[in-house]
This record gives structure tokens, sequence and C-alpha cells, in this order.
């Protein structure tokens, strides 16, 4: 997750009183490609791969880690090959945001998953955001909030979960960055990790859920 994820999730559990062992790997092993190679999915398996690898390494330097795994727009492929090639046993929560889409086969690994329990999935997606449904018109179709079982939340403004339990007002996306821009005339564009956005406070919010359920 980003660092400022892990902040928040650690400042989340210690205003509800509980344990802040929460740790963040931001990942980059792997290439993305073009955005024309990007409607295919061999970068996205060879990703899968070197992911699932360094994961496995995580969890023999720490035994019982709750592994969450929070993808954004083509590494929500990624995510989706790791179920294909069943190799996603150790991710026990996922969030797919504003997804470049899955394939048929992890559409399908991803249900079977949740069905059997191994795995809770949250997706979201603006509905201003244009680039995401493009990612899907290649050979990864399936947007995760279609995929049965999975849970999904809101992008675009209104009600999110406080830290402190309560409900707090998230402010909407625009487009599909995942950054907050700011435009020559000084006016904020939100992405979907702002901190005021309803989609990031809403992510805090079940990560922290995620790491206390697992302890």
């Amino acid at each position: 997750m980003p660092r400022s994820d892990c902040a928040s999730t650690s400042s989340a559990r210690a205003w509800r009183g509980e344990p802040r062992k929460v740790a963040t790997v931001a990942w980059f092993a792997w290439d993305s490609g073009t955005h024309v190679t990007a409607l295919a999915t061999k970068h996205a398996t060879i990703g899968a791969a070197r992911l699932s690898v360094d994961i496995d390494r995580l969890i023999v330097r720490n035994p019982g880690a709750h592994i969450a795994a929070v993808a954004y727009s083509y590494s929500t492929t990624l995510l989706g090959e790791m179920f294909a090639l069943n190799i996603a046993d150790e991710v026990h929560t996922a969030f797919c945001i504003a997804s470049a889409g899955v394939t048929h086969a992890a559409s399908t690994a991803i249900e079977d998953a949740i069905e059997r329990e191994e795995v809770v999935v949250y997706a979201t997606e603006g509905a201003g955001d244009g680039v995401a449904p493009m990612g899907r018109l290649g050979n990864h179709p399936i947007d995760p909030r279609d995929i049965r079982g999975v849970i999904v939340y809101d992008s675009d403004g209104g009600e999110a979960p406080g830290i402190d339990g309560g409900v707090v007002a998230g402010v909407p996306v625009e487009g599909h960055a995942s950054q907050t821009a700011v435009d020559e005339r000084g006016i904020r564009h939100p992405g979907y990790f702002d901190e005021r956005a309803q989609s990031y406070l809403t992510l805090v919010a079940r990560l922290a859920d995620a790491v206390t359920t697992a302890l």
C-alpha cells in the first residue's frame, strides 16, 4: 500500500486502541508496458509471478502476516493474474481501484476464492473516470465490480468511514489519476488516493478492519 495508506491505517487502529503493527511495501518490480501492450496480459502475467515470489519471501520473514494487496489501474490486471495462476494464496484482502479489468479466468478464480472465504475483495471506480473502462477493451474485459462476492464502494463523494468509527464526508475523485493535481488556477482535482477522497477514506477503514480481524 502507499506510505500514506500505511500511516493512515496505523492512525485509525491507534484511535481504536489497537496495536499499530502495520507495514507497507511499495512494489515496483514489474514493467506495465505501454497503453497498447496494456490491452494484453503478458506484462501483467509476468508481474504476477514476480509479486507472488516476493510475497512468499515476505511470509517467510513474517509468518502469520496478513497480506492486503492494494491494486490500482493496470496493476489490478496483475492481481487478477495471480488468482488465475493460483499463486495468490497469501493474499487475504485485495482492493481493485479504477481497474483496467481482469480476464475471464481471473474473474472465475477470484469468485471461487471469495466463495471459499480465502480472500475479501473490494472494488471502486469513479463515475468520471474515462480511462479505466478503456483498459477493459482488451484481453481483460471484466470489471472487478461485476464479480460475484466483490464488495463495491463509492468514489463519487459522500459518506465514508471515519477513523473514530463514525462517518465523515469524502470528496469525489476526478478522472483516473491516483494523486491529486492542482491546475493553473489553483483548483484541486482529487485523485483516488487523496486523503480527503471518499475512495481513500474507505480504503483506510477497510484496511484497518482487515488487520484487526487477522489478529
